[in-house]
This record gives C-alpha cells, structure tokens and sequence, in this order.
C-alpha cells in the first residue's frame, strides 16, 4: 500500500511540475517547437476560458500562467491562449503565425498513437501557358477533428507563381478553420484543418483537402515530385493518428488536350419534354401531371449522385395551364438509391411563373437522399392531375443553377436512343425539307464553353448509315465567324473502314486539314454534317471526341473502350505506387485490390475526371506477392497486374 501511495504522490508532482511550465506563444502542444501541428491543439481548445496571464504578450519570451481547470493530453488549456486574455480564440493564431518554427526546453512530452496513411490524385489544367495543378488528398474512412501537414513543393522551384489550398465541395468547406503558413524561401507550404467545435468529422473515402500549384509551363524543366510531410490528424477524443511521409511524381499532362465533345448525352425527361416558347430565354420544362410523376434527371448539369445537403435554399420557377389554375404540386427529390426526400407543396398554382423558395431542410428525412442526388419530380397533389406544368431555373442558394433549362441545341436531326453506339444516345439526321438541309450538334451543352481545338491532332467520331456507298460532308463552325469559314471534308477519305455502313465505323479527321487563315479552330461551337443531293438519307454520329499523341490510340473496337490497361508505377512497389489512366468522362469509380486467388483485400473510391487521372495508393497491408488492381466506373473498366517486392 505504501508503494502505490508514493506512486500517486510521485505522479501528481509530475504532473504539476508540468503544468507549471512557463508559457511560450504559439507552441499550443508544447512540444519544444511551433509548427503547424499546434493548431490541432488550439481547434480542440477553442472557446475555453481560464485566468488571464500576467503581462501577455505574443512576443516569443518565457510567461509564467496560472492553470485553467481544463488541458489536452496532459497539456493545459493556459497554453493554447495565445495571447493571454483569458479566451481561446482566433485572435491566438497570430502567436502561431509570428513565432513560426521557434524552439525552446520548456517541453511536456507527448506522441502519437497510430501510424496511417494518405493519397493523392492529381489533376491539371493548361490556359495560356499556365497549368493549374491540383493534388487532392484523400485518406481512408475514418472521423478527425483536424489535420496538419506540410506541402513540399520545392521541385517546382521558381516554375511555381501561386499555391495555396482549396476546400470548395469538400467535407471542411462549411465549418472549418483553415491556418496556412508559406514559406515562399523554402518552397513549403504549412496547412492546418480544424474544427472549432467538439465534434469530429466523419470521412468515407472523401478528399479532405485540395493544394493547387500554378506553375509555368515554360520555365519548367521536368515533372515535379511533391512531398507530404509531418503529417498527423487529431480526434475529437484527442486521439492523435501519424500520417506517413508521402511523395508524389507529378505526371506531365497530355497536350494537347483530348476530350470528349459529344457523346449523346442530354438531359433525360420523365413524362415531360422540353419547351422553347414558354420563356425568353433558353428552355423550359414541361411536365405532364396527367398519368404520375414528373421528373427531372440531374445529369445534364453533371449534378447525379452530387451532394447538395450543404446548401441552404432551394427556388425555381413554376407555373401551368388553365386547367391546372388552382391546383397544387408536390415537389421532392430522389437519389442514386431512389431514396425520397420529403415533399414541399406548392399551392393555388396559376398560368403565370411565380417563384418558389423554401429552405432545403424542409426536404431532410431519415434517408441521405440530399448527399446523392439524381432525380428531382413534381406530382399533382390528391386526385388532382390532368393538367402541365412548367417549370424553369431550378436553383440553389440563389445563385447556384441545379437545372436551367439547358439542352443540347440540334438543327436537322434529333437524339436518338434506340441506335446509340455507345451510352444513352445517338445523334440521328432527320431532314427538313423546307428548312436548311443541314444537321448540327452544338458542342456548346457539354461545358457551357466555347472548345479550343487549335493545338489538338484529331477529331474523332463513329459514324453509321441507312444506305451503304454513300457519304457526307463535315466541318465545324466557330463563335463570331460566319458559318462555312472552315474547310470542308467528304468524311469517306477518313473513315477507318472504306465506307460507311449500317454498323458503326470510325472517322478520324486531322484537324489541320480543318483549318485555314480564317479558321483557327480556337473557339468552335458546332460541329455540321450534310449531304445537299439526299435529303432522304439518314446517318447516325456519336461518341465525338478530340485525340493527339500520349491519348488512348486503340478505340476501334468497342471492348478496348471498356477494358483499359492500367499504367503503374514502380511496379513492383513497396511503400507507395501511381496508378495512371486515362478516362474518357468525368465519373465515380471504385477501386479495388484483388490476390491472384480472387478475393479482395482492399477497396476506396475515386472521383475520375474526363482526361488524364493519376492515383496514388499505399499498399502498406499488402505482403510481397502478385496482385491485380482494377479501376470501375460507370462507363469504364480499366484492369493492371501489381507486383509487391520483399
């Protein structure tokens, strides 16, 4: 008894002696340095009060400081109050900022529990000689109140104009305090993420954070390696978690670009269509309330399986026709689950547009029908129906267009399902004859901008017929010039096959032989199919795409589109590999890890976008052997052997 007395005793001298260390702004853990990791410390603090420090300051000088009744892993919550008045606050932080890699003795010891690991998936893009890189940092599921890592990019050099980090869409955005530090001298830069409440966040493979680098591209000499380091994330029950050091080799991107223009995409209807006449501008929706619902499919505007549950507010425009003067709709929505919300009623409906607004939690139920959102739907209220409606400007938060109206513009033809090559539809020439003669697919609808073609090597498409022998013409139009100004081409000099027949062929066209003084190809807004001698015949066209060197070069037949080979390195691997490959939509997609006998050890998911996509992937749990990744989405399956060295 005697022993474990002195054992106590012993343990509160420790601890107090502790605790009476003097304080030293801006190391809020007190581990002998500031760095960015003190910030976690401060996030778990913040709003806590205790007695105010005699003769604070910020300055980097030893204070001594009561304690406060409350501390964080042994660490009193005195030394997260910065600047001494008594309150855990922001105000803190610019002891952090001023004192930046400061050290002193007055150390109280502390660590990590467990060690794990993070990725990256990069993307770029290229304008006018500046590339934008984006790193998105991901880790597994897992809860975290924040986290601290340094960025370096210093392989960039002086190639890098601008860096800084990104929370749009992501799980922080809405709730969490960002602290930066950059050291322009050293190329790094110090990023903490935390939580000002008592709560954690809960992640499931999402990306918690994205640094973007702008660099320019002529100054650059090779791809860069970028480095995570000194990494860790804190819990809300002050469970600190190690993140392994990680480096990434930055891929050189493809240029020029290759991408997708058209695929017979387009907004998808339920008992409805669109329509032109009912406003100024653009389109409408008409839904039917005759027989059941009346939806809106939310691919058009890339918005299926987005989460929306962050928003505040939701409006749109309605009205009907003299038979539905008086009624009333339900609106709700559905998810990739087909999960339904709950119903907003919109009464006393009236042949003029009125506008609807009405907070989104209104919609909230127990299913997460708002965090994957696919279908919005009006039904008429009771044993209403037999009467339309219009609908238009579906938006959120007044400013954020959830459906607008937009449609793909077509002239002499029209989209067809039945004969799609390869996805939802096909464009079919149907012929006016009191009109042009002369069919057109805006590339416009896809992403809302003009397409610079000018750099690119190829235009790609499949092209099909109702009358074997024939051809047509081709040429592509762009924004403020009159049509026509570029070349012309009969496709049958450039379709892979000889000719054109009742199967889908493929037409590779140079897209120089396009160009002349007054087509630059910079701003193309169209692409024009016709033959003027045969209004009769009718061909069909999908899948439009731009290609160059470094793109996928085997697309002929259909299988090689949806099984692709996987570009990976170091093969074989030990601590981390990039995952390379090449996706021709944007899409969601889940990889997994497969042993040579079929089961699988290990899965995440993965946002792909259209265009070159690298994923780093750390194989920590995987013992030296053969194993085989494949990548899954949607519209795509890529497969590759992965070998783990001893």
């Amino acid at each position: 008894m005697r022993l474990l007395s002195l054992f106590f005793v012993c343990l509160f001298i420790i601890q107090a002696n502790a605790q009476n260390e003097p304080v030293l702004p801006g190391d809020f853990n007190m581990d002998g340095t500031v760095t960015i990791h003190d910030a976690l410390y401060w996030g778990l603090a913040h709003d806590q009060t205790g007695p105010t420090r005699p003769s604070a300051t910020i300055n980097w000088t030893p204070q001594n400081a009561d304690d406060w009744d409350e501390s964080i892993r042994q660490v009193n919550n005195k030394f997260q109050d910065g600047d001494g008045n008594g309150v855990i606050d922001t105000f803190d932080l610019e002891a952090l900022h001023q004192n930046f890699d400061s050290t002193h003795q007055y150390i109280i010891k502390d660590g990590t529990d467990a060690p794990t690991s993070i990725w990256l998936v990069h993307y770029a893009a290229e304008n006018g000689g500046i590339r934008d890189n984006r790193y998105e940092m991901r880790i597994k599921s897992d809860s975290l109140h924040g986290i601290a890592f340094t960025f370096d990019y210093s392989n960039f050099g002086d190639a890098a104009l601008d860096v800084g980090v990104s929370l749009d869409g992501l799980p922080f955005e809405n709730d969490g305090t960002v602290v930066e530090v950059l050291r322009e001298d050293d190329y790094r830069l110090h990023v903490a993420i935390t939580r000002t409440d008592q709560s954690n966040w809960i992640i499931e493979d999402d990306p918690i954070v994205n640094i973007v680098v702008c660099e320019d591209v002529a100054t650059l000499v090779s791809p860069p390696e970028v480095y995570i380091k000194d990494g860790e994330f804190i819990r809300e029950d002050e469970g600190r978690i190690q993140l392994w050091t990680h480096s990434f080799q930055t891929p050189p991107p493809p240029k020029p670009e290759c991408k997708i223009l058209w695929d017979g995409e387009q907004c998808i209807y339920e008992n409805g269509m669109i329509n032109s006449e009912v406003v100024e501008d653009n389109y409408a929706f008409e839904g039917w309330l005759y027989d059941g619902l009346a939806g809106i499919n939310m691919d058009c505007r890339r918005w299926t399986g987005q989460d929306i549950s962050g928003y505040d507010t939701l409006s749109f425009l309605i009205r009907t026709d003299e038979e539905g003067i008086g009624e009333a709709v339900d609106f709700f929505i559905t998810d990739v689950e087909g999960n339904e919300s709950n119903t907003f009623t919109v009464n006393d409906l009236d042949t003029g547009f009125q506008k609807v607004e009405f907070p989104l939690e209104l919609l909230t139920n127990d299913e997460p029908v708002l965090e994957a959102i696919e279908w919005v739907y009006f039904e008429a209220v009771g044993n209403g129906g037999g009467f339309t409606i219009y609908v238009d400007k579906i938006v959120l938060d007044d400013d954020i267009p959830l459906w607008n109206g937009e449609k793909c513009t077509y002239r002499d033809g029209i989209t067809n399902e039945e004969h799609a090559y390869n996805g939802r539809y096909s464009f079919e020439r149907i012929i006016d004859p009191y009109e042009w003669n002369h069919s057109v697919i805006s590339i416009f609808c896809q992403q809302d901008v003009l397409q610079n073609l000018s750099e690119s090597d190829e235009i790609w498409f499949y092209a099909k017929a109702d009358q074997l022998g024939k051809t047509f013409n081709f040429y592509a139009s762009e924004a403020y010039r009159d049509w026509g100004d570029c070349n012309t081409l009969d496709i049958s000099d450039y379709i892979e096959e000889g000719e054109l027949t009742d199967e889908y062929r493929l037409v590779r066209i140079p897209l120089d032989s396009l160009m002349n003084d007054s087509c630059t190809l910079e701003k193309v807004q169209a692409l024009h199919f016709f033959n003027h001698s045969d209004i009769e015949f009718k061909f069909y066209i999908d899948d439009i795409q731009v290609y160059s060197e470094g793109c996928i070069t085997s697309v002929e037949d259909p299988e090689t589109i949806h099984k692709q080979q996987l570009i990976i390195y170091p093969n074989p691997a030990s601590e981390f590999l990039s995952i390379q490959l090449h996706s021709r939509q944007s899409s969601r997609g889940q990889l997994r890890i497969f042993d040579m006998q079929g089961r699988i050890l290990d899965r995440l998911s993965t946002q792909l976008t259209a265009g070159q996509n690298t994923i780093t992937y750390a194989p920590a749990t995987l013992a030296a052997g053969v194993y085989v990744i494949q990548i899954e989405s949607e519209h795509e399956f890529f497969t590759g052997k992965l070998v783990i060295g001893e």
